[in-house]
C-alpha cells in the first residue's frame, strides 16, 4: 500500500478480474489500470467509481506514477502538464 494514498492499493497481476468486491461492509470499485513505464496492468481498488488523483509505485517496474481520473501518466508528465497550464 502506497503512503501517499491510503485508500488506494494495488496488487500485480498478469490478468484482471475487475469489478466490485466487499470488505468489512465496505463497497470497493475495481479497475484494471496500466503502468505508464512497463504497461502491466495493475488491479486499483478504491470506494469511489473513480481514482482522482492519486500516486503510485509500480510493483513490477519500481517507478513511480501519477493516476488522474482513471488514466496513469508518468510523473513528469504530470508536472509538465501542470507548467503549461
Amino acid at each position: 500500500m502506497c503512503a501517499t494514498a491510503p485508500s488506494v492499493h494495488h496488487k500485480y497481476v498478469r490478468k484482471a478480474g475487475v469489478g466490485q468486491r466487499t470488505v468489512a461492509g465496505l463497497v470497493f470499485n475495481e479497475q484494471e489500470i496500466p503502468c505508464p513505464h512497463c504497461h502491466i496492468g495493475l488491479i486499483i481498488s478504491t470506494a469511489t467509481s473513480t481514482v482522482f488523483m492519486t500516486e503510485q509505485m509500480c510493483p513490477s517496474c519500481r517507478k513511480q506514477f501519477v493516476i488522474v481520473n482513471d488514466v496513469a501518466i508518468t510523473s513528469d508528465e504530470y508536472e509538465m502538464s501542470h507548467k503549461a497550464a
